[in-house]
C-alpha cells in the first residue's frame, strides 16, 4: 500500500509539472502572437514613414533602423520557437514519466490483491 501512496504522490507531482508546462506554453503562444502583432503595425508605421521621407538622410535613417528592427524581431521569434520546441520535448518526456507511473501503479494494485 505504502508504494502506491509514494506512486500516488509522483503522479500528483507529474500533474503539477505538466500543468507549468502547459502554462509556460500558452505564454509563448500569446508572446508570439503579440509580437506577430507588433510586427504588422511595425510595418505600416515604417511604410507610412517610408513614403513621408521618400529620400535624403532620415530616409537612410530610416531603412537602417527598419533593417534593425526586423532583425531583432527575427531574433525574438527564433528564441520564442526555441522555447517551444523545448516545451514540448519537457511535455513529452512527462507525459512518458506519467505512463511509467500508471503502468507501476496498475502492477502495485494488482500485486497488493
Amino acid at each position: 500500500m505504502e508504494q502506491l501512496e509514494v506512486i500516488n504522490c509522483g503522479l500528483g507531482d507529474l500533474a503539477e509539472k505538466q500543468d507549468h508546462v502547459t502554462k509556460a506554453y500558452r505564454r509563448n503562444e500569446n508572446t508570439r502572437a503579440a509580437l506577430e502583432e507588433h510586427n504588422f503595425q511595425r510595418e505600416r508605421l515604417f511604410q507610412e514613414l517610408k513614403e513621408t521621407f521618400q529620400t535624403g538622410e532620415m530616409s537612410v535613417s530610416l531603412d537602417e533602423l527598419n533593417f534593425e528592427t526586423r532583425r531583432y524581431g527575427q531574433q525574438l521569434r527564433e528564441k520564442l520557437l526555441e522555447s517551444e520546441q523545448q516545451l514540448k520535448k519537457r511535455r513529452r518526456t512527462l507525459e512518458e514519466q506519467e505512463e511509467e507511473l500508471y503502468r507501476k501503479r496498475r502492477k502495485a494494485a494488482e500485486e497488493a490483491r
